[in-house]
């Protein structure tokens, strides 16, 4: 059956409004009150309808590459290194085609993570992998800027032109900072630190992003949805 032969369903189908939807509804609630019954209230006392009309004046959101397929990005933390090697191996050769390096030290981990404090280790686990034809990303850490610098010099010692491998390094001293409680440094030696890691992967011929806003900060926290939204602004 093609598609032009497929019946429109809607056509048979008078057309109707939300004053028509409402007084059915207030058939069924019989006078109780629509606004107690019906409509809900988030945290920040935004109020929620049950029905909304179709926005005729929305505009979509693109991507930042339209016209590429969805990454499949699968995570990397287990604390044995011969496990997360072939844990790594087998999600990329499942379909996945990106990995998420979630270290020890990283709130992700959540108790786990990997165990990679030297580039030789961090090769161990990454055995096999082609890290030119990935996509690698890498969860916030308070050491976020070593991890960066031995992930940075294992694409090069295996020969890989920085500008060809797909990395996102993760720096989000904000996040960890709100995460731990408060900065280890000052803010201002943080952001210099901060600077200079960018600086100096750029200057490789990274191209990022460097910078993570880690929205679970706050949502595990317990903030609102407001309060979520003014922490990543």
């Amino acid at each position: 059956m093609t598609q032009q032969c497929l019946p429109s369903l809607a056509a048979d189908f008078p057309a109707s409004n939300r004053d028509q939807w409402r007084l059915l509804v207030d058939k069924v609630l019989k006078g109780g009150d629509y606004e107690k019954r019906l409509v809900s209230r988030s945290s920040d006392g935004l109020a929620i309808e049950p029905v909304y009309p179709r926005n005729n004046y929305a505009v979509g959101v693109p991507r930042a590459r339209p016209g590429q397929p969805w990454t499949v990005v699968a995570r990397a933390d287990q604390p044995d290194i011969s496990q997360a090697a072939s844990q790594a191996l087998a999600d990329l050769e499942g379909g996945a085609d990106g990995l998420t390096l979630a270290f020890t030290d990283s709130a992700a981990a959540r108790g786990a993570g990997l165990d990679a404090a030297t580039v030789a280790v961090l090769d161990q686990v990454l055995s096999g992998v082609m890290l030119d034809l990935i996509a690698l990303r890498m969860e916030p850490t308070a050491d976020g800027i070593a991890h960066a610098t031995r992930v940075a010099s294992l694409i090069k010692q295996r020969g890989h032109q920085p500008p060809s491998v797909n990395v996102e390094f993760g720096f989000d001293p904000i996040g960890v900072a709100a995460g731990a409680g408060g900065f280890a440094a000052t803010w201002e030696r943080s952001a210099d630190s901060l600077a200079k890691a960018i600086r100096d992967l750029s200057q490789q011929g990274f191209s990022g992003p460097f910078i993570n806003c880690d929205m679970r900060v706050p949502h595990e926290a317990g903030a609102t949805e407001a309060q979520e939204l003014a922490y990543g602004l």
